[in-house]
């Protein structure tokens, strides 16, 4: 149940905090004093979008807290699949900065939205003014009639099956288009697949290739300037080994100079040795240089082709041009494949529609058995609700193509008068009726989901005198199961409240403000009578109120 609510810079809220009890707990307040403020806090903190409009200060966060009695048996599971230490109570925080960045806290450890959003649905359910018209819309229908066939494991298997087959449809269809659109340009891709398997590019091979190419492309004449270095330096008249010869017969005399001339002498040994070295070195380079016309001519066909295939694939290197090639023969090899995957995508898509059936049927089951049952309670509810003569079906019939909900369509028939034909509950309930349908069904649904609270905002829109009355006493039993809260503007519903809260405006300091203050005694009675009077409070009216109250703690 939720035990207390701080909200802190909400719209016209400055400041509010206040504690709540079990049972049936009415709010009540002058239209336009801010009821419909306190409801956004409430759903702000259960995870409604938020913006900078709702700061009063806009160099202030806004703060909407509410503490929550939980159970480990029944929210355990949620703690421990989050990864979150379980507390009770458990503190729920929404924070809304100048910016408008949102933040969200669960017992001050930072949460996604979606996680408080998980949490709070199965700790309050907020049903607005608006969600008794989206009865009328198929979406609610479903969740309303498998809530109260506790269809949970059901409808989670089916939708299982469900988004598999869709992803898998979508698969097909990719595939599909995929094959299509290859196939215009798939001849021609070949070809350039079998050009590339045939020229056979290999990553480093370019670099390579011109390095051999310089080196035979000056091999002739290399070939010729070597012979004759070997000649100046060996074989002349005057050959570099001869002048040398000469020179080192000299040596002894010149060594006889003293130091000078024995350096001279090492030097000229030093230097001889390095000729000596470099003439071998010359000798055998000339030995191994041998022009190559046939393979020149190869080298160079073998580059050509090279330079040819990056232009034409725009490759700024064989690097390049090797990922074209790999990334070539990838194509053409799926779309070789690509009548085996059609196929295997078939077969699945086959076996996750035979599974949609399988599932789905017996969601449509659970749901035809739960329906009568569901429809027999609603309408005993009616007649508790001053409908007598109402009658409700839920209509379950095969949808012509598989949804997000199953195999049915779910329609809720509905009439209100003896002798009336059944129609559909969107075509026939006035706003009043469609107060009551909703009021009831949400009273089964809460019964079978142990929800630990709901808070109602005007459900009793359309009615007044008896019916209002027996609303109210409705929802004081449903407070003897479950925390209910309701947001009133009728005297016979707040009468039956165990607790009662009235919403008020002041003003401080030229500032509007919304404040929530506890009615007991003497000041419910007189919000009650002034509920009835609308003016000047009369004896009358605060007769009435006496009796009104009476009446409902009696209920």
């Amino acid at each position: 149940m939720l035990r207390k609510l701080t909200v802190q810079n909400f719209a016209i809220i400055r400041t509010l905090e206040v504690s709540f009890s079990s049972g049936f707990t009415v709010i009540t307040g002058e239209t336009g004093a801010g009821k419909s403020i306190l409801m956004g806090a409430l759903a702000l903190v259960t995870g409604a979008r938020a913006d900078t409009g709702v700061l009063l200060d806009r160099e202030k966060k806004c703060v909407v807290e509410a503490e929550f009695s939980v159970s480990e048996s029944a929210q355990g599971d949620f703690f421990s699949s989050e990864d979150l230490d379980f507390q009770n109570p458990c503190i729920i925080r929404r924070e809304i900065n100048p910016a408008g960045k949102s933040r969200s806290f669960i017992n001050d450890i930072p949460v996604s939205l979606q996680q408080l959003k998980m949490l709070t649905s199965r700790l309050v359910d907020i049903h607005s003014q608006h969600q008794t018209l989206e009865i009328k819309e198929s979406e609610k229908r479903f969740e309303y009639l498998d809530s109260y066939a506790a269809n949970h494991d059901l409808l989670k298997n089916y939708t299982v099956h469900f988004k598999h087959f869709q992803s898998l449809e979508n698969q097909l269809r990719q595939t599909e288009e995929a094959a299509a659109r290859d196939a215009r340009e798939m001849d021609y891709l070949k070809f350039q697949l079998a050009e590339l398997d045939a020229f056979q590019p290999r990553e480093g091979e370019y670099e390579q290739l011109k390095d051999e190419h310089e080196v035979l492309s000056y091999a002739e004449q290399s070939a010729g300037a070597f012979a004759e270095a070997v000649y100046i330096f060996d074989d002349a008249e005057t050959s570099v080994r001869t002048m040398f010869a000469r020179i080192r017969s000299l040596m002894p005399q010149i060594a006889r100079l003293g130091q000078s001339g024995k350096n001279i002498q090492e030097r000229f040994s030093s230097l001889e040795t390095e000729v000596k070295d470099l003439t071998e070195e010359v000798r055998d380079l000339s030995d191994s240089i041998s022009p190559d016309p046939q393979k020149l001519e190869k080298l160079s066909e073998r580059l050509a082709g090279y330079e040819q295939l990056f232009r034409k694939h725009q490759c700024l290197n064989d690097a390049d041009l090797c990922s074209f090639h790999l990334n070539l023969s990838g194509r053409c090899h799926d779309f070789s494949n690509r009548d085996e995957q059609l196929s295997k995508l078939k077969k699945e898509l086959e076996q996750a529609q035979k599974n949609i059936q399988e599932s789905g049927k017996k969601l449509s089951g659970s749901r035809k058995n739960a329906a009568e049952k569901f429809s027999a309670e609603v309408s005993s509810l009616l007649t508790s609700l001053e409908m007598k003569h109402a009658r409700l079906q839920w209509a379950i019939t095969p949808s012509a193509n598989a949804h997000a909900h199953g195999l049915d369509d779910v329609d809720i028939l509905f009439s209100a008068n003896a002798g009336q034909e059944l129609q559909p509950l969107s075509k026939t309930a006035s706003g009043g009726e469609l107060s009551r349908v909703m009021l009831a069904i949400k009273t089964l649904v809460a019964q079978v989901s142990a929800l630990p609270a709901i808070i109602f905002d005007e459900i009793d829109t359309g009615v007044s005198g008896k019916v209002a009355a027996a609303m109210g006493s409705m929802m004081r039993g449903m407070g003897k199961n479950m925390q209910v809260m309701a947001i009133t503007h009728l005297p016979q519903v707040a009468a039956h409240g165990h607790e009662h809260f009235e919403v008020y405006k002041y003003t401080e300091k030229g500032i509007t403000g919304t404040g929530l203050r506890h009615l007991q005694g003497d000041a419910r009675l007189q919000a009650i009578a002034n509920m009835i009077s609308h003016e000047k409070v009369s004896d009358a009216a605060l007769r009435h109120a006496e009796d009104l109250l009476k009446a409902g703690n009696l209920a």
